[in-house]
């Protein structure tokens, strides 16, 4: 193998067979065989890069992200799924002094999923939707706010036998806010005005025993809100 001129060997490789001249006659000029058969014709380089830029394009969709950032966001995922296992429900509240950083990492997931949905740029990915879909994620921050709050409603329930929280209630002032507001928000549902009350959570709260007049009915207002 050492013998062989490397030169003359790469020459031989390129080399094509002499024809008859008959034969060689009867073929197609360079000319006519490089020119394209159809308007639709494309050359294999242009399709070769063609090709390249579709790739590219949809590179630049996908975010790529460092071994460490791939790695961060694993650890919250996983942080996200032992808060569902203890408590039932993705819900991590807005202020949780027991894991800030998770509570962080939650709204920040719901805002790149924004992102995503309007075009934009975003570190929200197709698999990152699917992995946190899976485990109950919810999108929507002021259906999570509401659902946080009658979880916590839930939880007073639980811990004192009713839904009747006070109006100053020191130990959880922003739920007895949120108590009195889903009375009025109800009120304004039954009546035929703007409300951000649902057949839903009208539902929710009911099956939970809430109750909606504490202080008699009213003459304007259905006495008992019932489906």
């Amino acid at each position: 193998i050492d013998d062989i001129d490397p030169i003359e060997d790469l020459s031989s490789l390129f080399d094509t067979p002499s024809l008859p001249a008959q034969a060689s006659s009867s073929l197609p000029s360079l000319k006519e065989k490089s020119a394209p058969s159809s308007p639709n014709h494309e050359s294999p380089p242009a399709k070769r890069q063609r090709r390249l830029s579709i790739v590219s394009a949809d590179e630049e969709k996908t975010p790529r992200f460092r071994p460490y950032q791939e790695q961060q966001w694993d650890e919250q995922y996983e942080e996200l799924r032992k808060f569902k296992a203890d408590r039932g429900h993705c819900l991590v509240p807005h202020t949780f002094p027991e894991n800030p950083i998770l509570s962080r990492w939650v709204k920040r997931q719901r805002y790149q999923y924004k992102l995503k949905q309007e075009n934009k740029t975003s570190t929200m990915t197709d698999l990152r939707i699917q992995q946190l879909e899976d485990i109950g994620f919810v999108w929507d921050s002021h259906g999570a706010a509401w659902q946080e709050r009658c979880n916590e409603l839930a939880a007073y329930k639980q811990a004192h036998g009713d839904c009747n929280v006070p109006s100053k209630y020191p130990e959880n002032p922003q739920l007895a806010t949120w108590v009195k507001c889903q009375r009025r928000q109800c009120k304004l549902f039954w009546n035929g005005k703007p409300s951000n009350m649902t057949l839903d959570r009208f539902t929710s709260l009911n099956e939970l025993g809430f109750s909606w007049e504490l202080r008699g009915p009213s003459r304007n207002t259905k006495s008992t809100f019932e489906l």
